[in-house]
């Protein structure tokens, strides 16, 4: 699993820090995860009490991370701002350099640094959980990871997936997007606050009230999916993408995850990718959810024997 994870943490960071060197993105990439890892789920984050600076104490070694994180990134966006004046020069830090906001001012180098961390935070755990689930799955049910190899074999061939295969991949497309319902990371989605008092379900919610979404509830409808608790492709494959109502593991509308297509075009590529090229056994013998911090993860994450390379 923090394989995977490190894969879409590695994809995110080459894609937000344009032209970056590979092993440089494998330097922020571990940088990064050791502040998610052993910095952000410290005990003194969320309790203030524990928040004590001297030498050796928890918090001055996540405030140490931290500053590590803070230093490489702002030396990768400073690099790239110094090319703000040549217009043939783009990507995601120069996009948001030459913003403008309503008042005329520009976006400063700490505000792309928090949105660049955010996304990170946000992206990364939840694109590598996913492509766990949905590997666990698909080793769990050899008749699906054998129709997904014979369309891989039929549209790729014997070379390397390109980013013009994915249109002709219906199979591989269904299998992510039942990956996602079957095995959803968050309990919630869609989080809102209520701004005028409303009625819902015969319930008067109050101003102030938070509602949302319980996707994992909303996932297992037998009236928005057949045989909901089996892992089927099917669901998906050939048929018109269903409502919000029925699907939102992004979220929907005007608040939906920005990084929902990146997050499916990278789950896409890694399985595809891991499929092709090894045959792959489950060295546990169950797979089920467990919390971790802010997601739903698999017990022990997913472990895996190579039994042979394919390609």
């Amino acid at each position: 699993m923090l394989a995977l994870q490190k894969i879409s943490l590695e994809a995110l960071i080459r894609l937000l820090f344009n032209g970056i060197d590979p092993d440089r993105a494998r330097q922020l990439a571990d940088l990064y995860e050791d502040f998610a890892f052993n910095g952000l789920r410290s005990l003194t984050v969320p309790h203030t009490s524990l928040q004590l600076d001297f030498p050796g104490s928890p918090w001055r070694k996540v405030k140490q991370r931290r500053e590590k994180v803070r230093t490489a990134f702002l030396q990768e966006i400073d690099k790239l701002l110094s090319e703000t004046d040549r217009p043939e020069a783009d990507g995601f830090v120069l996009g948001m350099a030459r913003a403008r906001l309503r008042d005329g001012s520009q976006l400063g180098r700490e505000v792309i640094l928090s949105e660049i961390l955010d996304m990170l935070f946000q992206g990364h755990e939840q694109t590598g959980n996913s492509m766990t689930w949905t590997m666990g799955e698909l080793l769990t049910h050899p008749e699906a990871l054998a129709r997904l190899r014979q369309e891989l074999d039929t549209v790729v061939g014997q070379g390397d997936l390109q980013s013009g295969h994915l249109a002709d991949l219906p199979y591989l497309d269904a299998v992510v997007h039942e990956g996602l319902r079957r095995r959803p990371n968050n309990l919630v989605t869609d989080l809102r606050k209520v701004k005028k008092p409303f009625e819902l379900g015969g319930y008067l919610l109050p101003e102030g009230s938070l509602i949302a979404i319980s996707y994992p509830a909303q996932s297992v409808r037998p009236d928005l999916f057949a045989n909901p608790g089996s892992f089927d492709p099917s669901h998906f494959y050939q048929k018109q993408k269903p409502p919000a109502e029925a699907w939102s593991p992004f979220g929907s509308g005007s608040h939906a995850c920005a990084g929902k297509d990146f997050a499916i075009v990278v789950i896409k590529v890694a399985l595809a990718t891991i499929v092709r090229k090894a045959d792959l056994k489950l060295a546990q013998t169950e797979i089920k959810p467990v919390r971790n911090a802010y997601y739903y993860e698999p017990n022990k994450g997913l472990l895996v024997t190579i039994d042979s390379r394919r390609i």
